[in-house]
């Protein structure tokens, strides 16, 4: 998970992931520091806990992204559009003063690279935003399903594969926490999926239910 605020002051309460060692619970704040905590089973829950309501009030942030992806996409072209204008301008001769025009060319190089980086930033914690508010919205829907059918890691990365099988059977497949490991196509492939075989035992179990009657 990624830090969804733009106020550091509070990054040390922000919980971004954490692994178990040592019948320990290891959490990775937002500021960079580390608290440990004797591992329970209640404890682990009440940290998810945590974590969701960390994404459910990301809403402000994920607007602001938007916005901030916005306005950096708009300046980026423009910045382009007047980098190639500065370079025919000084390919032609047509410039009344080169080194003036080199530079600025050089500064909308730099504001179109400064914009590109932004949008990939904002593009990031937009993204991981929606892959966890998704994972929220289908939590045991995900959890029960994959344990049950592996048909629903069709088309998935071997990494998610691997995670899935790494997984101790009383354990969840799938947490805020394990989900960092897993791309955001492959969660929607995996609900794809289990939507697919949903429809697919529906069909099944009308089939079956009216070759019954047929019998009778």
């Amino acid at each position: 998970m990624k830090y969804y605020s733009f106020d550091y002051e509070n990054s040390g309460e922000f919980i971004l992931n954490y692994r178990i060692e040592n019948n320990q619970i290891i959490i990775n704040l937002a500021s960079g520091k580390k608290y440990i905590t004797p591992y329970s089973i209640d404890t682990e829950r009440r940290l998810l806990r945590l974590m969701k309501n960390q994404v459910n009030n990301a809403k402000y942030y994920e607007r602001k992204q938007k916005e901030s992806f916005s306005k950096a996409l708009n300046h980026a072209i423009y910045g382009v559009l007047f980098l190639i204008l500065d370079i025919i301008l000084l390919v032609t001769g047509s410039a009344i003063n080169n080194i003036l025009i080199a530079l600025c060319a050089i500064w909308f190089a730099f504001v179109s690279f400064l914009n590109i980086s932004i949008m990939i930033y904002s593009k990031l914690d937009i993204k991981d935003i929606k892959k966890n508010k998704l994972f929220v919205n289908n939590e045991e829907l995900l959890s029960d399903n994959t344990k049950v059918n592996e048909r629903t890691l069709t088309n998935v990365s071997s990494k998610t594969k691997e995670l899935v099988a790494s997984t101790p059977l009383e354990r969840p497949i799938f947490t805020l926490n394990s989900i960092d490991k897993i791309s955001y196509r492959d969660l929607k492939q995996i609900l794809t999926n289990i939507k697919l075989e949903e429809q697919l035992n529906k069909t099944s179990d009308e089939t079956a239910l009216v070759l019954s009657r047929k019998r009778k």
